[in-house]
């Protein structure tokens, strides 16, 4: 018996061989198609680049419970059903949504005794007046009945001075489209 190596060429030298007889209208066919697939993923680098960088709008979290929520801190969960526009701060009270502070929500912050919240007040859930920001502070430490007192809506002033009276936690989450986005009122 004749060992291998004397008797065929192993696959490398096969790929060798045809490589050598491809012609040349097919090596540059090959040329183009890596061409293109390089610009694809040049593409796609950039693409991801840009959205980590700049964010593609707000985007829901993960929550078993509500798919719709943007953000959670325990009981208290943002929810935009249909349009970032409706987002509002409910309480999730055994599976149930108690909503506490309306449309449109745009940034939020919380610690273990308070919830602070600026609000555009909504009409209708769909538009709102970026010119008008309303302030709510929800004591966490006060639920009565399942639901948490809300104080609001306060004024930029009130909220202030109640803020460093009470030590209120900073807004961690903010939404910068609906912070500023007129919607044609």
């Amino acid at each position: 018996m004749v060992p291998r190596s004397q008797a065929e060429p192993g696959p490398g030298a096969i790929e060798a061989g045809l490589a050598a007889h491809r012609p040349a209208a097919d090596n540059a066919g090959m040329f183009a198609e890596q061409i293109s697939c390089a610009r694809r993923e040049l593409f796609l680098a950039g693409t991801c680049l840009a959205c980590s960088c700049f964010g593609c709008g707000a985007q829901p979290i993960i929550d078993k419970r509500w798919p719709d929520a943007y953000w959670r801190k325990g009981s208290y969960v943002l929810i935009a059903i249909d349009t970032e526009a409706q987002m509002d701060l409910s309480f999730d009270h055994g599976g149930e949504l108690i909503s506490l502070v309306g449309p449109t929500v745009f940034a939020v912050g919380a610690d273990a005794h308070y919830v602070v919240v600026k609000q555009h007040p909504s009409a209708g859930g769909t538009q709102f007046d970026p010119a008008i920001t309303n302030y709510f502070i929800l004591d966490r430490a006060r639920e009565t009945g399942g639901r948490p007192v809300v104080h609001g809506p306060l004024s930029r002033d009130e909220f202030d001075r109640l803020s460093a009276r009470l030590s209120l936690p900073a807004f961690d989450k903010t939404f910068a489209a609906l912070e500023w986005q007129k919607t044609g009122q």
